[in-house]
């Protein structure tokens, strides 16, 4: 399932909950959820909310009482105490560490004693989990947004009058494309902007799918003249065309990350063995570099590359595959360049291609196994087997050529 953020204002935590609501999230499993994180005191209420003739859902948390302020230690406590499904449990904590980090570096202290205010009271909480569970819950694998839309301002907040967007929302979206509004407010929360980091794949035009619902989410901010709504479009990739996202120059950009482990007490054919078991895993990419460690002994700094959900997972693998002590996470975004597999008959066989569109123009690239493969079977040199599925290629008529 492809998932589309249009983001007409901005994003808040109960906007994104009930754009997950309108498009299908049954309201049972968003209570299920909201059980598994031990907030009694918590009670959510769904409310219909009409923005210039637009109907859009989003809910209103309540509670009866509210610390001032949580440490991030107890946030983590809470998840870490929770029954949510392992995945979203992960993937909430993983969000709230990288809330953690960006406190601290904003107010210089250190990670475990950052302590939130905004973000750390019961309705952001709530917001957070029920979003992770929400975009989970749909089978949403692939989610996209474009340029993310920034207003002007001030906001009152625990630390007295802050500018709009706030230092919190400026560092979680540092490195994202934005796109300024002329409004004033604070229209795009922190509470969005921590969600738009960690569950967003990509930030890029509408990518094509398979239509296959909509939900729309509205916040409580009004405008005189700007309906305050986020849509969510949701879609199955098309047939015969290629993957989601990409422009017509047929790039991307998408948020990847990379864990690095340092290993020099190992066996080389250990760690072979567990390069191949994390490109088995779903790494996109596995490499070594040949370093020198303490003391003059040679050793190896470990690489892996992989989307954000598969982050927990294969950290997981490196600890339990190699004799490395630790492991070091961060995210970078990466222009890629978007690509899809097809296969196409030669003489030999079939064999799968591998195409994308560098400046806009189809080049396919044939599967190197495949044309192993096939070699060994005709008993022909790789190299013929590789002209012969070029040729192939190039003679059909690849996704996307009727639009050069």
């Amino acid at each position: 399932m492809i998932g589309y953020l249009d983001l007409w204002t901005g994003l808040s935590g109960d906007m994104m909950v009930g754009a997950l609501l309108s498009a299908g999230w049954p309201e049972a499993a968003m209570r299920d959820v909201l059980a598994q994180i031990h907030l009694p005191e918590a009670r959510v209420v769904i409310e219909s909310r009409i923005h210039h003739s637009l109907v859009g859902l989003g809910i209103r948390v309540e509670t009866a009482s509210e610390p001032p302020e949580r440490p991030y230690r107890e946030v983590r406590r809470l998840l870490e105490a929770s029954s949510l499904n392992p995945a979203v449990r992960g993937k909430c904590l993983a969000l709230f560490g990288r809330l953690a980090n960006v406190e601290a570096a904003i107010h210089g202290v250190r990670t475990d004693d950052v302590h939130f205010h905004e973000l750390g009271a019961t309705d952001s909480i709530v917001d957070i989990v029920l979003s992770v569970a929400g975009v989970a819950g749909l089978g949403i694998t692939h989610l996209v947004c474009g340029p993310v839309p920034l207003s002007r301002g001030e906001v009152a907040t625990a630390h007295g009058k802050l500018p709009v967007p706030t230092p919190a929302t400026l560092a979680l979206l540092e490195g994202i494309p934005v796109r300024w509004l002329p409004i004033e407010g604070e229209w795009l929360t922190p509470t969005g902007a921590l969600i738009l980091s960690g569950l967003v794949d990509r930030i890029g035009p509408p990518p094509d799918m398979r239509l296959l619902g909509i939900g729309t989410g509205a916040g409580t901010r009004r405008s005189p003249d700007r309906a305050n709504i986020v849509r969510l479009f949701l879609g199955a990739e098309s047939e015969g065309e290629g993957p989601a996202g990409g422009d017509s120059s047929g790039e991307g950009i998408g948020w990847i990350s990379v864990i690095e482990a340092n290993i020099d007490d190992m066996d080389p054919r250990l760690e072979v063995e567990a390069v191949r078991r994390l490109e088995d895993a779903g790494a996109l990419d596995v490499f070594r570099t040949p370093v020198l460690m303490k003391k003059g002994r040679r050793g190896s700094v470990l690489t892996v590359l992989c989307r954000p959900d598969r982050e927990e997972d294969l950290g997981a693998m490196i600890l339990r595959e190699t004799t490395t002590l630790g492991i070091r996470v961060r995210r970078e975004l990466r222009r890629e360049l978007v690509r899809w597999i097809e296969t196409v008959l030669t003489p030999y066989g079939a064999i799968r291609v591998k195409w994308s569109r560098p400046g806009g123009h189809p080049r396919p690239i044939p599967e190197f196994e495949d044309l192993r493969a096939r070699s060994r079977d005709a008993g022909v040199p790789i190299w013929e087997v590789d002209r012969a599925a070029r040729a192939a290629a190039e003679s059909s008529s690849p996704p996307g050529a009727e639009d050069e």
